[in-house]
């Protein structure tokens, strides 16, 4: 049996339903009428502030062309003020200055998705788009909420996708759950019927405790690796998305045993993993990368198989692969084929892994068994 790899990938936007136009559009010339079907690629956003002098306004500068101190915003150099930026093509109304300063201004963001017209990417702002969500998903994977569990939603802290879907989430003693349209609610069978601490990235991906759904809760997986949390009994205490669109997040943990006890990590950028910034300890930076159990098994894995750790001489080639366990202790059973001078030998092979911040998964005992 083959083995595959599964790397998470954070850029693309699970299509679960349509996105279409919400009113006509020309693009270079092409005129896109309302109600065409779209595909999506991806999200980012736009950051701008808005000028002010004498209290009247001067137009918006990109926020890539501004650097703020204290309570003054500088012009790092030259660059393009628009007149609005909320608009398909918006128009440049001057220039500012490179020693140019600001006492008074206003952030603005957008959000502009890519889209694919003619076999070309198009970014567009969002308020052009449409989401059209499926009015009866599937049952296996949403369950009807009733009428006075819908009821008791409206009481609680309910989150806005500001992605194009408009999808509104509620975490409950009951489970998760979600609308497409504020009417009809559904709990999402995937996710055990318990809080968890929620939040929605700017495409529209929804972040439970340590898992991730790009799909409108379809499928989770791991966000944060479980076997990398920071104490036996460690829960999620706080989840947080930055509000400026980068997408950033901020993960609290705790522990059950201690309330006392609180780590904090911050991811910027997926290749880049998760940061502890709380606590540190001396200047060296703890990373842990995003990515989930099985990869990183697998990961160990290949690198035990290529450093020879292990009794058998040959190429060693993993055929079948199963974990089981826990955060840090896991029990990786293996299939191995074992290929030495043209001869081929198989093996059952059971290693007990442990996992530490400092060196990362270590074997702590082995069996081989021949086939």
């Amino acid at each position: 049996m083959a083995i595959f790899m599964i790397v998470m990938v954070c850029l693309q936007q699970a299509a679960m339903t349509k996105v279409v136009t919400a009113q006509d559009i020309n693009i270079d010339g092409n005129l896109i009428k309302k109600g065409s079907s779209l595909d999506v690629n991806d999200y980012r956003q736009d950051n701008w502030y808005q000028l002010f002098r004498d209290k009247k306004a001067t137009g918006f500068v990109s926020e890539q062309c501004t650097e703020i101190k204290n309570t003054v915003l500088f012009i790092t150099r030259d660059c393009p003020v628009f007149a609005a930026v909320d608009v398909l093509n918006p128009v440049r109304s001057g220039i500012a200055g490179k020693k140019d300063s600001y006492d008074f201004f206003v952030f603005y963001s957008r959000l502009l998705t890519q889209v694919v017209i003619n076999g070309n990417e198009h970014w567009l702002p969002v308020k052009l788009l449409k989401f059209e969500p499926d009015e009866n998903p599937s049952a296996a994977l949403y369950e009807l909420a009733p009428i006075d569990i819908i009821i008791k939603l409206r009481k609680e802290n309910v989150l806005l996708s500001r992605a194009i879907d408009k999808a509104m989430y509620v975490s409950t003693e009951q489970g998760v759950f979600v609308s497409f349209n504020g009417k009809k609610w559904f709990r999402l069978k995937k996710l055990e019927k318990r809080k968890y601490e929620i939040n929605v990235t700017c495409r529209g991906h929804l972040l439970a405790d340590n898992l991730i759904s790009r799909d409108y809760g379809k499928s989770f997986t791991e966000f944060f690796p479980s076997y990398a949390f920071p104490y036996k009994d460690a829960f999620v205490k706080n989840l947080m998305v930055s509000p400026h669109g980068k997408d950033s997040v901020y993960l609290t943990f705790s522990s059950y045993s201690n309330p006392n006890d609180m780590t904090l990590f911050v991811l910027n950028r997926v290749e880049d993993g998760w940061k502890r910034i709380f606590p540190t300890i001396g200047d060296e930076i703890f990373v842990v990368p995003v990515e989930d159990t099985m990869t990183s098994v697998l990961r160990f894995v290949y690198k035990w198989i290529n450093k020879a750790g292990h009794p058998y001489k040959g190429r060693i080639d993993i055929e079948d692969i199963s974990i089981q366990g826990e955060r840090s202790r896991r029990t990786a059973t293996l299939l191995l084929k074992v290929t030495n001078h043209g001869k081929v030998s198989r093996f059952h092979t059971i290693l007990k892994l442990s996992f530490s911040g400092d060196r990362g998964w270590t074997s702590l005992d082995e069996q081989w068994r021949y086939l």
